[in-house]
């Protein structure tokens, strides 16, 4: 799994494993997002955002510069949302393995990343007013 780290959030990084290609891993992350997430922090480096590239999921944990502990946290929370969304835990155990480890890729253009979050999130919100508020939103 591709992290794209912000800047202000590369202290809890550092000691995460980097890409061996950095180009390769770009095309690939582009190609497939849903393997692609961007990482920024709120309050203080005091939570981390794990922001999907493919779809507008966003998953929050607390902070921490242990890699396993945020490993561990991140899948807990995103289980948690995957179910909440009513989605087939089967498909959530296939997505963990094939996701594999995380690794930390080479920074991307964040405008282009700025540009398809925002225009993800102007069509749910757009999808959220047409739909009876019983709808699940799914990513």
């Amino acid at each position: 799994m591709y992290l794209d780290i912000a800047t202000k959030a590369k202290s809890l990084f550092k000691n995460f494993p980097k890409v061996s290609d950095p180009e390769t891993a770009a095309q690939t992350a582009v190609v497939n997002p849903l393997f692609s997430w961007h990482i920024s922090t709120i309050q203080k480096n005091k939570f981390i955002v794990f922001n999907n590239d493919g779809c507008s999921l966003r998953v929050v944990i607390k902070s921490s510069t242990d890699q396993a502990q945020v490993g561990a946290d991140f899948w807990a929370m995103l289980e948690q949302l995957w179910l909440k969304r009513s989605l087939d835990k089967q498909l959530f155990e296939q997505y963990r393995t094939k996701a594999k480890s995380f690794v930390v890729i080479q920074n991307m253009n964040r405008n282009v990343a700025k540009i398809l979050s925002k225009a993800i999130r102007d069509n749910e919100l757009n999808d959220q007013k047409t739909k009876p508020d019983d709808a699940i939103p799914t990513c």
